[in-house]
């Protein structure tokens, strides 16, 4: 392994890079990705590797390297995304794309989600060739755009124009890796699974009329007992492999006898139900759980209207449904309308849960590359409720998991800090990232 000293120069190289690439603004939409991909294409070039940048639409781009050997499908496709969601300056200690670095934490919009890990990435890979270590398989390293608006001009445009690009066995991304401490144990989630998404759109219509006078059942209070409903989660309580072993992981950490055996039955469809509605008291913790054990329908637009003194005789509604693997688009669309009645169902957008195995050997490594750096560490599978790149590159990679290692300040979480305000790392959170994803790497490459 590299001395101390050579991660440590490599640590402060990467963290000014990073820098950098928070100061181009690749808030989405519009994206406008291409600076910052040409940005990590001239990075390389000057280590002397060879990308390939693809404009996939008007300023627009990804960028595909590739390591090792020229032909025969990858034995690892590391991807992230350079595009951001937008970002309120008046609510941020620091203007979001100034890449303000205060008391050894960089703010900034991406820091987590997810130039950072982009950047460690690249430079992981960087580490491997000036340490000049031999790369014996294909490593793929995919930088895209658009992740945060559907993939389109990203994941989705190489997969369907360059498959043989990104072809692997094994694709790795986000929403894995970082710390998190239940009573004293250092956890750290695998992406294994992610839910798919249909978004579906339903418009109503009832009598409409002058607003003085009330006409009953009008098309806003028919979206109103609709949305209601949805928000009581009327679908089944189902526990998938995933998150049984998420719900074990988590189980098993906890110091309270009577809390650990509580938590535990989550994974009892009989009971589980009962515990999760009556004795799990935090809202957030609730949410997190309701998400991964059911499939969910969120209503997120609402339109209806043009004038004040107007009753509608139409309203729609835009519903962000997700789906657990194992469930279908045509089973979610049947308890919808079962609930909407007479209303009109159009679904706008459709792409499926995505899953892989919770056993594979590849968590092993994960675990064995943390261990290194942190001797507490546990890797256990997590499903996530959101999508990611892998939506697409699961088509042509036969396995794909998220895992981006990193660690924050005490008391911060990852789903407060991606797409919130104030969106942060520490240098030693970064630092500590970038060395186990070298070391994972070396480990999945034998080098």
């Amino acid at each position: 392994m590299p001395d101390e000293n050579f991660f440590d120069e490599l640590t402060k190289e990467a963290w000014e890079f990073l820098k950098e690439l928070i100061k181009i603004n690749t808030t989405n939409p519009p994206g406008n990705e291409l600076e910052a991909i040409q940005l990590i294409a001239g990075k390389l070039r000057s280590e002397g590797f060879f990308s390939r940048v693809f404009v996939s639409a008007y300023n627009r781009g990804n960028l595909v390297l590739r390591l090792g050997p020229d032909s025969g499908e990858a034995k690892l496709l590391l991807h992230g995304h350079v595009d951001v969601v937008e970002a309120d300056k008046s609510k941020w200690k620091h203007d979001p794309f100034a890449a303000v670095e205060e008391d050894g934490i960089l703010y900034g919009r991406g820091t987590i989600d997810m130039k950072g890990a982009v950047v460690c990435q690249m430079f992981a890979l960087i580490a491997l060739k000036r340490l000049k270590k031999s790369v014996s398989v294909p490593i793929v390293l995919a930088c895209t755009s658009d992740e945060e608006a559907g993939c389109t001009s990203g994941s989705k445009w190489l997969v369907e124009n360059y498959p043989d690009l990104v072809k692997s066995e094994y694709a790795i991304g986000e929403a894995g890796g970082y710390r998190w401490v239940v009573d004293g144990s250092h956890l750290y989630p695998v992406q294994v699974a992610e839910k798919g998404l249909v978004w579906t759109k339903i418009t109503f219509s009832g009598p409409a009329g002058h607003g003085s006078s009330p006409k009953f059942g009008n098309a806003i209070e028919k979206m109103a007992e609709v949305a209601t409903k949805l928000l009581s989660v009327p679908f089944e309580y189902r526990v998938t492999p995933a998150a049984r072993e998420f719900i074990k992981g988590m189980a098993s950490c906890m110091k309270s006898p009577i809390r650990r055996r509580v938590f535990a039955l989550l994974t009892n469809p009989t009971v589980g139900p009962v515990i999760l509605r009556k004795l799990i008291s935090d809202p957030e913790q609730r949410s997190g759980l309701i998400a991964i054990l059911h499939d969910t329908a969120n209503p997120t637009v609402v339109r209806a209207g043009q004038k004040e003194n107007v009753i509608a005789p139409t309203s729609e509604m835009i519903v962000d449904g997700r789906l657990l693997p194992g469930s279908t688009e045509e089973g979610f669309i049947s308890v919808l309308r079962g609930i909407a009645g007479d209303a009109k169902l159009e679904v706008i957008r459709s792409m499926p849960p995505v899953d892989a195995p919770i056993d594979d050997p590849i968590l092993t490594t994960m675990q064995e590359s943390l261990r290194e750096d942190d001797s507490k560490a546990k890797v256990f599978p997590i499903l996530m409720p959101g999508y990611t790149d892998a939506k697409f590159f699961s088509k042509v990679a036969k396995k794909c998991y998220g895992f981006t290692p990193t660690f924050f300040v005490q008391g911060d979480k990852f789903g407060e800090l991606a797409h919130g305000n104030n969106e942060r790392i520490p240098f030693e959170g970064f630092k500590f990232g970038l060395n186990v994803l070298y070391k994972f790497i070396s480990k999945m490459i034998g080098a």
